[in-house]
């Protein structure tokens, strides 16, 4: 275990940290907690590898209270995460047409806000990324996901020096 934090702060949590003096950087900064943050919570909540269930929600929840409820959750995982991960910005509606709440990001906001009465998403990139961080690392043997064999966590080859699954061959240029 103790290999697998090393790589998590050397792959993961430093150059986050390094990226959070940047004020340009917050989109960048969510790109990479949010895929940590799912791990994690696909695992806590014992989704795994499947999909994503009020189980999921509720330990988003647990993260993140302000959300307020699995509605919340869903519009906010909708919103920053599919957006984000798939069109690399904030998403306006969903795949069945549903508009999404306005949303942004900026470092005076709060961690993760919703405004309901205004149908509206701020986060902090910076402190939404410290909270996933603190909460994998108080709960790291949950993270490594032994839930999930198709994804075991990388390690870095002794032999090669390649970070990957063992038994990756070596890449030899021509």
């Amino acid at each position: 275990m103790k290999e697998h934090q090393d790589n998590f702060l050397k792959w993961f949590k430093e150059p986050l940290t390094a990226l959070y003096g940047n004020e340009h950087a917050g989109f960048v900064i969510l790109m990479i907690s949010i895929p940590l943050l799912e791990r994690y919570l696909r695992e806590k909540s014992g989704v795994h590898e499947g999909e994503l269930n009020s189980q999921f929600y509720g330990a988003f929840l647990g993260v993140f209270p302000t959300a307020q409820n699995h509605e919340v959750a869903k519009k906010f995982w909708q919103v920053y995460r599919n957006g984000l991960l798939h069109q690399v910005t904030l998403s306006r509606q969903d795949r069945k047409g549903r508009i999404m709440p306005n949303a942004g990001v900026h470092e005076s906001a709060p961690e993760l806000e919703y405004r309901n009465a205004d149908d509206e998403f701020t986060v902090s990139p910076r402190k939404f990324s410290e909270t996933v961080l603190k909460a994998i690392e108080a709960d790291f043997l949950v993270f490594l996901g032994s839930g999930s064999p198709n994804h075991p966590p990388a390690e870095v080859s002794q032999a090669t020096g390649i970070s990957g699954y063992p038994g990756l061959k070596r890449y030899e240029s021509s």
